[in-house]
């Protein structure tokens, strides 16, 4: 009988000296490198505006960035939102220090495309939530709709509901629906 080993998890040190393939990114979820083909034109679409939704309105106050991996300090999680929002100051840091912003973003975007499983959905979700996010966006262009998670709740918007963004960002509405138009 043939037993299994499975592979000791990868540390974000050990991530940071791999290199993704042409044409892909990688993330540490779990101690596990995780590599994501570049989006196709309806998720690349999907995240500009949602970006751009973002960026017009709160970019003066916060960053607003896009496919950026960050440090949880957590030894094997190095998850790369579609879009995230972070402050200025966590931005500056970063760039002063020449590495990933540190922490959870305050906001993180992830855009759900065939590529992705449910299970890394779900875990990186949790994983932003529990080390510190205040809300997690899982959008799904195909069906037009956000799954909005907070640490207590989650709920759906469709694609003609309004989001709110959370506390400390200003409470402005976004409709849904701007994420979803393709020119």
């Amino acid at each position: 009988m043939e037993t299994l080993t499975k592979a000791p998890p990868i540390t974000v040190e050990q991530f940071l000296n791999f290199k993704a393939p042409p044409g892909y990114r990688a993330e540490l979820l779990d101690g596990e490198i995780i590599l994501s083909p570049d989006p196709k034109p309806i998720h690349h679409d999907v995240v500009t505006n949602i970006f751009d939704a973002l960026r017009s309105r709160i970019g003066r106050l916060f960053k607003v960035g896009m496919r950026t991996n960050v440090d949880l300090r957590e030894a094997h999680y190095m998850p790369s939102p579609d879009v995230f929002v972070l402050t200025h100051e966590s931005w500056r840091q970063a760039r002063e220090e020449n590495r990933y912003p540190l922490g959870s973003p305050i906001l993180a975007v992830e855009v759900i495309s065939p590529a992705n499983t449910e299970l890394n959905v779900l875990n990186k979700t949790r994983v932003y939530l529990r080390y510190g996010a205040v809300q997690v966006w899982n959008v799904y262009p195909y069906e037009r709709r956000v799954v909005i998670h907070e640490a207590a709740s989650r709920r759906e918007v469709s694609d003609e509901e309004n989001i709110t963004l959370p506390h400390p960002l200003p409470a402005l509405q976004l409709n849904a629906g701007e994420f979803f138009v393709l020119q």
